[in-house]
């Protein structure tokens, strides 16, 4: 898109989802969702001195088989941060929020 914009779609052909309840094993399998993602480097861009800091938005759509996957459209939002402590250490923080039930 440009050198301080990214966008990705991701989509999952397979999943195979095993839970194990009270000794039932069972198994489900099928298509995944499919997760849209932006993301805009606000300074930093690819710079190894120094700091960086992007925001990603990004939505999940309910495009799987029941069971293996969001039951309906999710949206989030990650905040990230890097930045330089010496010439072999670095710090990356992450922060998200998403409205994915729990």
């Amino acid at each position: 898109m440009s050198p301080d914009w990214e966008a990705q779609s991701t989509l999952d052909p397979y999943t195979k989802l095993t839970e194990d309840i009270d000794g039932v094993r069972e198994t489900i399998d099928g298509f995944g969702d499919t997760v849209l993602r932006a993301k805009h480097n606000y300074w930093g861009n690819d710079d190894e001195q120094g700091s960086a800091f992007a925001v990603e938005p990004y939505v999940v759509l309910p495009t799987s088989d029941d069971g293996l996957g969001a039951e309906h459209v999710e949206f989030g939002l990650v905040l990230a941060f890097a930045c330089s402590l010496t010439h072999d250490v670095s710090l990356e923080v992450h922060d998200g929020r998403s409205n994915r039930a729990r």
